[in-house]
């Protein structure tokens, strides 16, 4: 059965409260950080994954995306049982990026925290040695 658990945090004042309310009781501020929890009782051998997004329909269509986060497992040639925990935190509104690689007894494989805007040249942004992505 899942639970979700919800709240909200005030960000100026500190103040937790119910996170149906979209700007603090106490202050009145609207810069607010909404904490959700989802827990779920499965099995052990399931390998599952969650992934979010958030967007912002104000910004133009290849910036909505403002926040990702997945956890989970993944398959990967790296590890003897071929899955890795992983879990990937992409933040465009606090410039933030974490990943954090894991196999399945929980051994840290690659840890990677740093600012967003320094995160480059990796996955798709990654520079390629070859001509073939250049045009004629």
């Amino acid at each position: 059965m899942t639970k979700i658990l919800s709240k909200s945090t005030c960000d100026d004042c500190g103040k937790e409260f119910d996170s149906t309310e979209n700007s603090c009781p106490k202050c009145g501020s609207k810069n607010i950080t909404k904490h959700i929890c989802f827990t779920e009782n499965v099995p052990l051998n399931i390998r599952d994954r969650v992934k979010a997004k958030a967007k912002d329909d104000t910004l133009p269509s290849k910036k909505k995306v403002v926040f990702e986060y997945r956890q989970g497992f993944e398959e990967s040639q790296s590890t003897e049982s071929g899955y890795v925990q992983k879990e990937r935190l992409i933040d465009h509104i606090n410039d933030k990026y974490k990943e954090v690689v894991a196999d399945e007894d929980g051994k840290v494989i690659h840890h990677c925290e740093e600012s967003l805007s320094k995160h480059q040249g990796h996955g798709s942004a990654k520079k390629s040695n070859d001509n073939s992505h250049k045009p004629d």
